[in-house]
């Protein structure tokens, strides 16, 4: 399920997904904390990926009704710049099990070591 509120992005990505005729995906136009969303999609996930969407601790409180009880449960984020008081804030969340910080590295890029880029993954009790 891919989830974005910009309706432009996913009528890109719906017609991406129709032209490699992808089955299993289904697209949402929609606000993760949004309670519809919640009510369609809530308890049927596995892992949840996100970008640069918002702070750490907001996107762990709308992650945790989205996971699946008995699944991976696991959030992967992309950000930039330096998290240790994100990082702090969101392990105090009761649900949060692991955290950890993974640099992103492209051998003759020196952008996301600049800019801080990481991989977060959020692991859930």
């Amino acid at each position: 399920t891919l989830v974005d509120s910009i309706a432009k992005k996913i009528r890109a990505v719906e017609d991406m997904v129709a032209r490699l005729e992808l089955g299993n995906v289904t697209v949402i136009t929609g606000r993760v904390e949004d309670d519809a969303l919640l009510r369609r999609c809530g308890g049927k996930m596995d892992v949840v990926l996100a970008r640069a969407v918002t702070q750490l601790p907001a996107l762990v409180r709308w992650s945790v009704p989205l996971l699946r009880r008995g699944g991976q449960r696991r959030l992967l984020v992309w950000k930039g710049g330096a998290l240790g008081e994100e990082i702090e804030e969101a392990r105090r969340h009761p649900g949060v099990a692991r955290i950890q910080e993974y640099p992103i590295r492209l051998p003759g890029e020196d952008y996301f070591e600049r800019e801080e880029k990481k991989i977060v993954e959020v692991t859930f009790t």
